[in-house]
């Protein structure tokens, strides 16, 4: 989410990745639909029809973030360059925004006190599990490239990382602190949009591909979609499919956006999808319960209005949170100074 851009010293920003982003982090708050149902007590059958199609972009709209990041990466900079700056555009963000966010949390959905529920955010490292493993991710791909500039090796050698952070997880080898078992999984799409982005030939060929392949390959997988969210439902057996659908899904995106060139609305979204990220799913289950508990949703009318209604206001309170964040000191919790 933060530093795409490309490496090498040109700080210019990637138009149509910017765009990418921006319909990734919109598809995102939508998708955590079903999570914020998860918790409330509402019941409808008229659910499934929002969230049963979720599967066509959550098999691949994560591991995009990180192909993504790869992609506008530079590994080539000396330890101390490289690790200032992923505390400034990563691992502070990281603890400024789980804070904000579990502050949040605490004052609109559980109601706990916040003193407790913040010393719990600073004990577990922070609680935003995607800047966790892209954190991890890096350092990962960042070693690598200082034993070995071949990007095969590297390639390679997290690939062997995605399969034990698989392993790890479908068998339960012990806990999953900081999310280290997502990070050894983000680590192959990091490699990956590195790869890409030192060998364009083969990322335009991919991204043609990709293009006409994925449609009919959501198609047939609709609703066998193993995916890296906070909870990773891909198992050993399922890798393929994940590693098909996740790049050939993202390259697909990357296309359409690429063809798109400029959308400064997307645009907007993509360069602060950060905050919307972190911030976004406190009021998202805060509004559920209001808008629900209030109208009723029985009928299909009421339905209708009532998800109008609560996506509206999600969205709008996104933007005026990517707002606020254009300012002193609110900018400074993104590293941005």
């Amino acid at each position: 989410m933060p530093e795409f851009r490309r490496g090498g010293g040109n700080s210019h920003r990637i138009s149509y990745l910017d765009v990418a982003k921006g319909a990734l982090i919109i598809l995102l708050v939508f998708a955590h639909f079903r999570s914020a149902l998860n918790r409330t007590d509402f019941k409808n059958d008229y659910f499934e029809y929002v969230y049963g199609w979720n599967s066509i972009f959550t098999c691949f709209y994560m591991p995009a973030f990180f192909l993504i990041s790869g992609y506008c990466s530079n590994f080539r900079k000396d330890p101390k360059t490289f690790l200032k700056s992923l505390l400034k555009s990563l691992v502070l963000p990281l603890f400024a925004l789980s804070l904000v966010n579990d502050t949040m949390y605490a004052l609109m959905v559980t109601h706990q006190d916040i003193s407790t529920t913040l010393l719990k955010t600073i004990k577990s490292g922070g609680t935003l599990w995607f800047i966790q493993a892209l954190v991890i991710a890096k350092v990962i791909c960042y070693s690598i490239q200082k034993v070995t500039d071949a990007l095969i090796i590297m390639l390679i050698a997290t690939f062997v990382l995605l399969i034990a952070g698989v392993a790890l997880n479908q068998f339960n080898l012990g806990s999953n602190p900081f999310y280290y078992q997502h990070g050894l999984v983000a680590s192959f799409f990091v490699a990956l949009g590195l790869f890409l982005k030192e060998n364009q030939s083969i990322y335009e060929k991919a991204l043609k591909y990709c293009l006409y392949s994925y449609p009919l390959l959501a198609l047939i997988n609709f609703w066998r979609s193993p995916n890296i969210t906070a909870s990773l439902s891909v198992s050993l057996k399922t890798i393929p499919l994940f590693l098909i659908l996740s790049v050939c899904g993202t390259l697909f995106l990357i296309v359409i956006c690429k063809k798109i060139k400029k959308c400064s609305f997307l645009e907007f979204w993509g360069q602060n999808s950060l905050v919307v990220y972190a911030l976004h799913f406190a009021p998202l289950v805060y509004f559920f319960k209001l808008f629900y508990a209030w109208i009723q949703p029985i009928s299909i009318l009421s339905f209708v209005g009532a998800l109008l209604l609560l996506l509206t206001t999600e969205y709008m309170l996104c933007y005026l949170l990517m707002k606020l964040f254009q300012y002193k000191p609110f900018k400074w919790l993104l590293g941005r100074y």
